[in-house]
């Protein structure tokens, strides 16, 4: 037997380089947003690729703009959040080609030593970055540049502020930054913001709506059935397994929700079974045997449950009880959704709370408001979790 060759995927870190599969449609829709003046977020559900199309737009912006990305899920407090901010500009503006002049300025202005891609050090302790980092923006109308900001994990912080007793001081971060983009004085800035659950639940807990609805969304979602096609070529060039078109359809029909992860996902665990099996071609019952492998040993759907505790609070048993009882008739209606409800004083919350588990990937709508699972994977691994035969 030949020596096995494997398929490229990529199902742990975010796909870069070669291993990126580009989303052109989302990136075009990215600067069209850019080019009007818009600050942007990324609406999308989990394992969507969000990181990906960040790091790869990093990395390869348009002419006249600098790019820089950060995680920033570890910040617990708004002064370390300014702090980061502060530091991403500097980071982003010294990667740029027409900025030197203008950093060296800045760099006496606010008290700066030493800026470099793994962080900045300052001549003096006590800086109020809020403060310095609206003058850091707005000296910045000298520079012949457009300096974008992502920060990833964004809604992460504002709920882990507001679940540890900080509810005000994530509402003060909300204003802040919607002053900071409100202001008229920052036209070559832009902030973008992304995260693994939904920002609007989280601001309704401690703010107004319109702290975000400035933040214009750009939508995430799958891939068409074409692109989803043209990934498992690409992914599986030169390997040992190779996927007839009837086979690529039976493999995307079991996904259901065409993510590239879910695709990969299935990717691996085929090639793995086929290994051992020395079997040498796809076929149904192997794609099938990997889709029951992953809903029974990958622990990266356990994620899903886990982000629901630690997000929702009160709401958790209510929108659970959703999850089970549409992963046991496939579908539900809104009125059914509300008779869930009526018990945990939610009814008049439910549409709300429903749009919330839309826009984190769980559920979709259709015309008649109809709700159902997004994927296959989620839908069976509740039904395996809570024993639904």
């Amino acid at each position: 037997m030949k020596e096995w060759v494997s398929p490229n995927t990529t199902t742990g870190s975010p796909a870069v380089g070669s291993n990126y599969f580009d989303r052109k449609d989302i990136e075009k829709e990215f600067w069209r947003r850019v080019k009007c003046g818009e600050h942007i977020r990324f609406l999308a559900p989990r394992r969507v690729g969000k990181t990906s199309i960040m790091k790869r737009i990093t990395k390869y912006p348009e002419e006249g703009y600098v790019c820089f990305y950060e995680n920033i899920q570890s910040v617990k407090s708004m002064p370390e959040l300014f702090e980061r901010i502060f530091e991403m500009v500097l980071k982003c503006a010294n990667k740029g080609a027409k900025a030197k002049t203008w950093l060296a300025k800045v760099t006496s202005q606010f008290s700066i030593k030493e800026i470099t891609a793994t962080g900045v050090k300052f001549d003096r302790q006590g800086l109020d970055f809020v403060k310095e980092l609206f003058s850091l923006l707005e000296s910045m109308t000298e520079v012949d540049e457009h300096v974008i900001l992502f920060l990833d994990e964004f809604p992460e912080v504002i709920n882990k502020l507001r679940t540890n007793g900080k509810a005000e001081e994530a509402k003060d971060i909300l204003h802040k930054l919607r002053e900071l983009r409100q202001t008229g004085r920052f036209e070559n800035f832009t902030m973008v913001i992304a995260g693994s659950i939904g920002l609007e639940f989280v601001v309704k807990k401690i703010a107004r709506p319109n702290t975000i609805t400035d933040i214009k969304a750009v939508r995430v979602g799958a891939l068409s059935h074409t692109d989803a096609k043209a990934l498992i070529q690409k992914v599986t060039k030169g390997a040992s397994l190779q996927y007839n078109d009837a086979m690529a359809d039976a493999l995307l029909a079991k996904v259901g929700y065409a993510l590239p992860y879910y695709i990969q996902l299935m990717l691996d665990e085929i090639d793995t079974l086929a290994q051992k099996k020395e079997q040498t071609k796809v076929t149904k019952k192997i794609i099938d045997e990997a889709f029951e492998n992953i809903i029974r040993y990958n622990r990266n759907l356990e994620d899903w449950y886990t982000r629901l505790t630690e997000t929702y609070d009160g709401e958790f048993k209510f929108l659970n009880e959703v999850l089970i009882a549409c992963a046991k008739h496939n579908k539900l209606a809104i009125q059914q959704i509300a008779d869930i409800a009526l018990p945990h004083n939610l009814d008049a919350d439910c549409v709300g709370l429903m749009d919330d588990l839309c826009n984190d990937g769980y559920l979709i709508e259709d015309d008649n408001h109809i709700y159902s699972f997004v994927s296959p994977f989620l839908q069976a691994y509740w039904k395996r979790k809570f024993r639904i035969l």
